[in-house]
């Protein structure tokens, strides 16, 4: 489908002839559209994807010094003060990788990951992944593939970075040589959002698989002709999976309901023992939190025990699976699921350093107000109260406090507030 982006012309030509009035000239040159994109922001941009480094000494982030969107380069700072140092040298202002090239260029989908020890940062850029040294000594460029490597991450212990590349987990010896691809699904299934135990000996992610999708087009006015680019769009089954750290067969939580259909968050206890999975019915009017424990199964034996080879193929076994307890469950009909979250994109969940009890953010009250309850379930306590909402929860260092960015009766003004874990 093509349609003239007759207002659109209308627009850019009307500018012209008035510049053109304005300064005498007898004849103009329409600017070209995508010039127009390529220009520096009239705000100038804004430093993204900014982390603060383990030992609180230093700043990561990505910018561009003169306003663009293309490229964004990795700066690192001291929380001491001084000029920040630039880290990378990205220069085009087209995707610097062998990903597929499409107009409007999309973002570089930056992040920024510091090492256990703060001396390295591990970063992405167009798709591929990098490693800098915080001091400026160098730079390793750690893949170049025509897939998306994204969400990528240390292990605890500093020696191996995990990341999700064409639907599948993947993890890298660092420094290497060793790739090892943890997972491969099956059809329509991706697998996304892995996370390390604590402990860095299991981890965790989320297999999506996509239903009810549908066309959802999409027009970009970058030409003479309006051009309309076909997405899916749709409902996504979730299930959640543990993997042991070195692979294998992934053990599923069941949570006691068939489908999860909106995910909000999962959650490791800080000892990597549990795992807290917080949910929403396909509705929207019900929210549950379910917690497991982390359990994975025990490494398979390539000879039987009365020395026979095993069966080749091997047979069908039936998915390892623990099955999760409810701690918390409330209804509420005035519930709206967003894009960016469940409601307001500010529910907080998180264990107590012990782990014997969990934090969680509700609305049941009126208001996004902070409850713990028991992690093996009970009366949840609340915690916050006021005529304001908390935007954001967590635990202090001793579990004896709980932290939140909130704001009372004025929505405009933010502050941070330190709260008895017994309530206040």
């Amino acid at each position: 489908m093509r349609v003239r982006g007759r207002i659109f012309g209308c627009f850019v030509l009307g500018s012209a002839l008035g510049s053109a009035a304005a300064t005498g000239a007898s004849a103009f040159e329409l600017p070209d559209v995508r010039a127009i994109f390529q220009r520096p922001l009239v705000d100038g941009t804004r430093p993204t994807a900014g982390k603060i480094s383990p030992d609180d000494a230093w700043v990561a982030y990505f910018w561009n010094e003169e306003g663009y969107s293309r490229p964004l380069n990795l700066f690192v700072a001291s929380t001491r003060g001084g000029a920040p140092r630039r880290l990378t040298a990205f220069t085009s202002r087209l995707p610097e990788s062998f990903k597929p090239l499409e107009w409007p260029l999309a973002s570089p989908g930056v992040f920024v990951d510091f090492s256990p020890d703060s001396r390295k940062i591990l970063c992405g850029y167009d798709g591929d992944l990098y490693v800098a040294a915080v001091d400026g000594s160098g730079l390793e460029r750690l893949t170049r593939t025509s897939a998306s490597e994204s969400e990528a991450s240390w292990a605890p212990h500093g020696k191996s970075i995990l990341f999700t590349s064409g639907g599948a987990l993947y993890k890298v010896s660092y420094p290497g040589p060793g790739l090892a691809q943890l997972t491969a699904p099956e059809g329509k299934v991706s697998h996304t959002s892995p996370r390390w135990s604590p402990d860095g000996t299991k981890i965790s992610f989320i297999a999506q698989e996509g239903e009810d999708e549908h066309d959802f087009l999409v027009p970009y006015y970058l030409d003479e002709w309006v051009k309309t680019k076909s997405q899916k769009r749709g409902y996504t089954k979730n299930r959640i999976g543990i993997l042991a750290a070195e692979g294998g067969t992934p053990t599923w939580i069941d949570t006691g309901d068939e489908t999860i259909w909106w995910l909000n968050e999962v959650v490791w206890s800080r000892d990597g023992r549990r795992i807290l999975v917080d949910y929403v019915s396909k509705d929207t009017r019900s929210r549950t939190l379910v917690v497991a424990d982390a359990t994975t199964p025990a490494p398979t034996s390539r000879v039987e025990p009365n020395g026979a080879l095993p069966p080749s193929p091997p047979e069908k076994k039936k998915e390892p699976t623990v099955k999760a307890w409810r701690v918390y469950h409330e209804t509420d009909q005035q519930w709206i699921y967003t894009n960016d979250g469940f409601v307001t994109d500010t529910t907080s969940t998180d264990f107590s350093r012990d782990g014997s009890r969990l934090l969680f953010t509700s609305e049941k009250c009126g208001f996004n107000q902070v409850y713990s309850v028991d992690v093996l379930g009970g009366k949840p306590r609340r915690v916050t109260r006021g005529n304001g909402a908390v935007d954001w929860a967590g635990w202090s260092g001793d579990s004896q406090s709980i932290v939140t960015l909130a704001y009372d009766e004025d929505s405009a003004r933010r502050s941070l507030y330190l709260t008895p874990a017994s309530g206040g």
